[in-house]
Formats: C-alpha cells, sequence, structure tokens
C-alpha cells in the first residue's frame, strides 16, 4: 500500500512537470507570433530601404507604399479605369457612367511603352506603390512612379540625378514611339495626374489595337530642339521654377519692309531679328514661307517662321520698288545781246 502511494504521487508530478512544459511551449509560441507579427509591421521601412531590384525599376527608400483598398476588389469604388494601347502608344482614362461601368472617356495621355525586346507586359492589373522619385537600374531618377505591376509602372522621363532640370531630351523626345525598357513614360505633367489621381488599386488594362489609338485619339507632342538652353526641363512639368513657364521668342521686324529691286535676300533678311527672352540671337532658326522677287517691283505677302520651342511667326509685307525716274532739265534760253 505504502509504495501505490508513492508510484501515485510520481505519477502526479509527472504529469503537473509535462503540463507545464506544455503551457510553457504555448507561451512561447506565442510570444514568437507576436514578435513575428511586429518585426513584419516594423519591416516596412527597412523592406524600403533596401534597394529591391524588380524589373526596369529599382524601387528606392522614397517610395510610399498605398494600402490596396477592398476597391480592388470592387473596382467601381474608384474614379477612374486606364486602358493603355501599347500598338501606338497611347493611353485612355475611363469614368464611369450611370450604370457605374467605365464607359466615358475622359483623357487622353501620349506614352512610350517597351521597345522591342523589352516589351510592355499585356494584360489587366491594379496600382500600387508610388514614389515621387524613383531610381532606376539605370542609373536614372524618374519623376512620379506609380507601379502597374511587378518592376513596371507609369513615371515620366527619366533624369540624370533627382534634379528636374537633368531630364534626358533625347527620351522626351521620343514620347509616342516604343522608347522604354517595359514602363509606361508620359509627361511630367501627365504622369502626375494619373498619381494624384487614380488612387491605389486603380485597374490598369494594357493592350494592343493597332486601328485607333482610343476613343479621344492620340495627343500630340513637344519636340525640344537640340541645343536648346532649356533642354533639361520638361516644358509640361507644373513647377513654379520651370523656367518654361517664363520663356519666351519674339521675331522683330516692321510689318511692312522697303526694298529696292535688285536686293538680295541677306538685304532683306537683316531688317527681321529673332531673340528669346534670354537674350539669344535665333536668326538661323527663321524660315520664309511665301515667294516674292526682289527683281520685280511688286508687294509680296510672305510668313516669318521661327523653328523653336516655343513656335513663332509674323506676315510681312515686302514691297520692291522700282528706281526713281530722273528727268533731265532742258537748259533754259539767254536771249543774245
Amino acid at each position: 500500500m505504502k509504495k501505490f502511494f508513492t508510484n501515485k504521487k510520481f505519477n502526479i508530478i509527472l504529469g503537473g512537470a509535462v503540463a507545464l512544459i506544455a503551457i510553457a511551449t504555448f507561451i512561447l509560441i506565442v510570444l514568437l507570433n507576436i514578435n513575428t507579427t511586429n518585426n513584419k509591421a516594423q519591416g516596412k521601412e527597412t523592406e524600403t530601404e533596401k534597394q529591391t531590384v524588380t524589373g526596369e525599376t529599382i524601387i528606392s527608400q522614397d517610395e510610399t507604399e498605398e494600402a490596396t483598398t477592398e476597391a480592388t476588389v470592387n473596382p467601381n469604388g474608384l474614379p477612374y479605369l486606364v486602358k493603355v494601347n501599347r500598338a501606338l502608344n497611347c493611353v485612355t482614362v475611363y469614368a464611369k457612367d450611370s450604370n457605374l461601368e467605365y464607359t466615358v472617356p475622359v483623357k487622353a495621355l501620349t506614352c512610350s511603352t517597351g521597345r522591342e525586346g523589352h516589351e510592355t507586359p499585356l494584360g489587366t492589373f491594379h496600382t500600387s506603390g508610388k514614389s515621387v522619385w524613383c531610381y532606376m537600374v539605370d542609373g536614372t531618377y524618374s519623376q512620379y512612379a506609380y507601379r502597374i505591376n511587378g518592376g513596371i509602372m507609369f513615371h515620366a522621363v527619366p533624369c540624370i540625378g533627382k534634379n528636374k532640370d537633368g531630364m534626358e531630351t533625347a527620351e522626351f523626345n521620343k514620347l509616342g514611339t516604343h522608347a522604354s525598357l517595359g514602363c509606361v513614360r508620359l509627361s511630367v505633367a501627365d504622369a502626375k495626374w494619373v498619381y494624384e489621381n487614380c488612387p491605389s488599386g486603380t485597374t490598369v488594362i494594357i493592350y494592343d489595337d493597332t486601328s485607333s489609338p482610343g476613343p479621344l485619339g492620340k495627343p500630340g507632342t513637344i519636340t525640344i530642339p537640340d541645343g536648346h538652353p532649356l533642354g533639361g526641363w520638361d516644358p509640361t512639368d507644373p513647377d513654379s521654377s520651370n523656367p518654361w513657364h517664363t520663356y519666351t521668342v519674339a521675331i522683330n521686324s516692321d510689318d511692312v519692309i522697303t526694298l529696292p529691286v535688285g536686293s538680295s535676300q541677306a538685304d532683306f533678311l537683316s531688317y527681321i531679328n529673332a531673340t528669346d527672352s534670354l537674350g539669344n540671337n535665333l536668326n538661323s532658326k527663321i524660315t520664309i514661307d511665301g515667294t516674292y522677287d526682289l527683281n520685280t517691283p511688286g508687294t509680296y505677302s510672305i510668313n516669318v517662321v521661327l523653328n523653336w520651342l516655343p513656335t513663332a511667326s509674323k506676315t510681312i509685307s515686302i514691297v520692291v520698288s522700282a528706281p526713281a525716274e530722273t528727268t533731265t532739265q532742258a537748259p533754259s534760253e539767254v536771249p543774245n545781246t
């Protein structure tokens, strides 16, 4: 009997120890889970600080991730749907009709999708993370980067460094053609509009249609001439410090220029002076639209065109005058004396 009670006590003690170990293990697991959750919550910044290579872009520490809302599942909760015609490099933004379907085209944007070998992927996607400046894998920076899928983004034309005046002008002049590494490039004004007006979760449909750019057509593009003093800035950038906002050109001349018959074109052009607001002489950028003959008397109307950015033109009348007729006066008669 004594032995029986001893074994019973032992069993009770052993069972209690096992229970305590089980409870301690459970508590440890709970604490580890809580710690892991906290690390994930705190790790958002840590993750963005690591420059992660994804497709065309390296997402920098500037990136602000937006939470994907339930509107991703229910897209009718968002104001717009965006369609990208990859074939003709045109973006069309659609708003909702009375049936809450995205059938009303409200805005068209000219873009550059991926060039050969770097084609922009087709499909239906939803926007997510965005960054005012985004570091790209080729060492450039782009403004208003907004993720479409993975490393594919909407963004403005790349800049050399994080400088608004460092835009790659040659790439800007390619807008409307296939030029990117897969992203959808836009002018600064258009990229900013998408960035600010299309919430996270906005549906983006990328498709091909060679017959029509979209219901609103494809807007024209701006070409910055080689050697332009403001070539590093995007002319559409609404930034108040953008020098394009105050840059002007002018064709200075009289409305009527009178020349003697037999004058040369150089004589005519000497009456015209084209300049910009920075004091640069732009006479070499002038062309003449119209016909005139400096060897035949008459009045000719021509158009002087300044091929620059911005462009300018002025209508001028050229009056080619004949030489004045001279008369010989007869000698007056002197009476004989």
